[in-house]
Protein backbone atom coordinates (compact mmCIF):
# COMPACT_ATOMS: atom_id res chain seq x y z
CA UNK A 1 0.00 0.00 0.00
CA UNK A 2 1.09 3.62 -1.04
CA UNK A 3 1.47 5.98 2.02
CA UNK A 4 2.77 9.10 0.47
CA UNK A 5 3.12 11.18 3.31
CA UNK A 6 6.24 12.01 5.66
CA UNK A 7 6.73 10.08 9.06
CA UNK A 8 10.02 11.68 10.92
CA UNK A 9 10.35 15.13 12.40
CA UNK A 10 12.84 18.33 12.11
CA UNK A 11 15.30 19.30 14.80
CA UNK A 12 17.64 22.43 15.51
CA UNK A 13 21.21 21.83 15.18
CA UNK A 14 24.17 24.69 16.30
CA UNK A 15 24.08 27.68 14.34
CA UNK A 16 21.62 26.21 11.27
CA UNK A 17 18.13 24.84 11.28
CA UNK A 18 17.62 21.50 10.02
CA UNK A 19 14.89 18.98 9.11
CA UNK A 20 15.06 15.52 7.98
CA UNK A 21 11.96 13.91 6.90
CA UNK A 22 11.06 10.02 5.28
CA UNK A 23 8.61 10.71 2.92
CA UNK A 24 7.13 6.49 2.43
CA UNK A 25 6.47 5.48 -1.19
CA UNK A 26 5.84 1.80 -0.50
CA UNK A 27 7.25 -0.15 2.32
CA UNK A 28 11.00 -0.30 1.87
CA UNK A 29 11.26 2.62 -0.55
CA UNK A 30 11.33 6.06 0.68
CA UNK A 31 12.37 9.80 0.00
CA UNK A 32 14.85 11.75 2.76
CA UNK A 33 13.71 15.26 2.31
CA UNK A 34 16.15 17.57 4.37
CA UNK A 35 15.64 21.45 4.39
CA UNK A 36 19.34 22.83 5.98
CA UNK A 37 19.41 26.79 6.80
CA UNK A 38 22.80 27.59 7.68
CA UNK A 39 23.56 31.51 8.32
CA UNK A 40 27.16 31.22 6.82
CA UNK A 41 26.30 29.90 3.49
CA UNK A 42 25.18 31.74 -0.02
CA UNK A 43 22.77 31.05 -0.71
CA UNK A 44 21.94 30.05 3.08
CA UNK A 45 18.83 27.71 2.36
CA UNK A 46 19.13 23.52 0.60
CA UNK A 47 16.35 21.31 0.37
CA UNK A 48 17.90 17.76 -0.57
CA UNK A 49 15.06 14.37 -1.48
CA UNK A 50 17.41 11.35 -1.81
CA UNK A 51 15.62 7.90 -2.70
CA UNK A 52 16.59 5.73 -0.01
CA UNK A 53 15.80 1.58 0.06
CA UNK A 54 15.40 -0.61 2.63
CA UNK A 55 16.75 -3.97 2.06
CA UNK A 56 15.28 -7.75 3.57
CA UNK A 57 18.10 -7.02 5.98
CA UNK A 58 17.19 -3.57 7.09
CA UNK A 59 20.65 -1.79 5.55
CA UNK A 60 19.56 1.53 4.30
CA UNK A 61 20.88 2.04 0.86
CA UNK A 62 21.28 6.22 -0.39
CA UNK A 63 20.82 6.95 -3.68
CA UNK A 64 19.79 9.29 -6.58
CA UNK A 65 19.40 13.15 -5.23
CA UNK A 66 17.77 16.51 -6.11
CA UNK A 67 19.30 19.47 -4.48
CA UNK A 68 18.05 23.07 -4.47
CA UNK A 69 19.70 26.18 -3.05
CA UNK A 70 17.77 29.69 -2.67
CA UNK A 71 17.73 32.47 -0.32
CA UNK A 72 14.19 33.60 -0.62
CA UNK A 73 10.93 31.98 0.56
CA UNK A 74 9.02 33.77 -2.16
CA UNK A 75 11.19 32.10 -4.99
CA UNK A 76 10.37 28.70 -4.07
CA UNK A 77 7.17 29.27 -3.77
CA UNK A 78 7.17 30.31 -7.86
CA UNK A 79 9.50 27.59 -8.85
CA UNK A 80 7.26 24.34 -10.34
CA UNK A 81 8.43 21.73 -7.35
CA UNK A 82 6.33 19.63 -5.60
CA UNK A 83 3.59 20.28 -3.03
CA UNK A 84 5.74 17.90 -0.75
CA UNK A 85 9.01 20.22 -1.27
CA UNK A 86 6.97 23.97 -1.12
CA UNK A 87 5.12 22.28 2.29
CA UNK A 88 9.27 21.15 3.53
CA UNK A 89 10.19 25.29 3.58
CA UNK A 90 6.44 26.39 5.25
CA UNK A 91 7.07 24.04 8.00
CA UNK A 92 10.58 24.67 8.64
CA UNK A 93 11.17 25.63 12.41
CA UNK A 94 11.97 29.67 13.43
CA UNK A 95 15.20 30.50 15.64
CA UNK A 96 13.08 30.00 18.43
CA UNK A 97 10.33 28.03 17.47
CA UNK A 98 9.34 24.27 16.24
CA UNK A 99 7.88 23.05 13.07
CA UNK A 100 4.50 22.82 12.04
CA UNK A 101 4.12 19.85 10.33
CA UNK A 102 0.92 18.00 9.06
CA UNK A 103 2.04 13.91 9.01
CA UNK A 104 -1.23 13.35 7.91
CA UNK A 105 -1.22 14.93 5.08
CA UNK A 106 -0.91 13.12 1.96
CA UNK A 107 0.08 14.03 -1.55
CA UNK A 108 -1.51 13.43 -4.85
CA UNK A 109 0.48 11.17 -7.11
CA UNK A 110 1.39 13.22 -9.85
CA UNK A 111 3.60 15.27 -7.07
CA UNK A 112 5.04 11.58 -6.43
CA UNK A 113 6.13 11.33 -9.81
CA UNK A 114 7.64 14.35 -10.42
CA UNK A 115 9.34 14.44 -6.98
CA UNK A 116 10.82 10.81 -8.03
CA UNK A 117 11.58 12.51 -12.01
CA UNK A 118 13.96 15.42 -10.41
CA UNK A 119 15.41 12.91 -8.39
CA UNK A 120 16.72 10.39 -10.89
CA UNK A 121 17.70 13.17 -12.76
CA UNK A 122 19.60 14.53 -10.18
CA UNK A 123 18.36 18.09 -10.46
CA UNK A 124 20.17 20.56 -9.58
CA UNK A 125 18.82 24.28 -8.71
CA UNK A 126 20.18 27.48 -7.56
CA UNK A 127 18.26 30.52 -7.28
CA UNK A 128 19.62 33.51 -9.59
CA UNK A 129 20.94 31.00 -12.06
CA UNK A 130 19.51 29.63 -15.13
CA UNK A 131 18.04 26.21 -14.90
CA UNK A 132 16.14 24.11 -17.37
Amino acid sequence: MKKNKFIKPMRGSGDRVVGKYMYELFPGQYVLIGYDSRSKEEPPRTIIAQLVTIDNECKEHYRDSAIIRFENFEWVEKQDLPAMLKDIVHWAPGYHSRPNIDFNKTYPQGDVQKLLEMITKKVRITEGEEHE
